[in-house]
């Protein structure tokens, strides 16, 4: 009986050693490749290069240049919401600047604005 009951209890003691030594490796892994990310992070902060300065990276632009630029067009929304109630817009704006005249505009639209929507009128709050 007694030797049934130590057979036991080593194979129970070689099963935790044996996922012990698989969560150790898998924790050695890991914090290896945490250090290697930060790292990774540092030097790119840094501004130290990955690239060594005998591989220089060429690209070329085959497209055509635009003579004009574009106007940009941004929408604005500002959220109010209260606690657990369900969020809503409370401020609408469209700004737009003109990059070829340097200018910006910003235009407001009132919160209660009457749509049409497929042929029905509906109020927007």
């Amino acid at each position: 009986m007694n030797r049934q009951l130590y057979l036991k209890n080593k194979k129970k003691k070689f099963k935790y050693k044996k996922l012990s030594l698989v969560f150790l490796v898998l924790l050695l892994g890991l914090s290896g490749y945490i250090y290697f990310q930060y790292s990774q992070g540092l030097q790119q902060a840094s501004g130290k290069s990955t690239v060594s300065s005998d591989e220089t990276v060429k690209t070329e632009f085959n497209g055509a240049k635009k003579e004009k630029m574009d106007k940009v067009n941004i929408l604005l929304l500002g959220v109010d919401s209260r606690g657990e109630e369900q969020s809503r817009t409370d401020t609408i704006m469209i700004a737009q600047y003109d990059p070829e005249n340097h200018k910006a505009k910003l235009v407001s639209l009132m919160r209660d604005i009457y749509v049409e929507i497929f042929q029905t009128i509906k109020i927007i709050k």
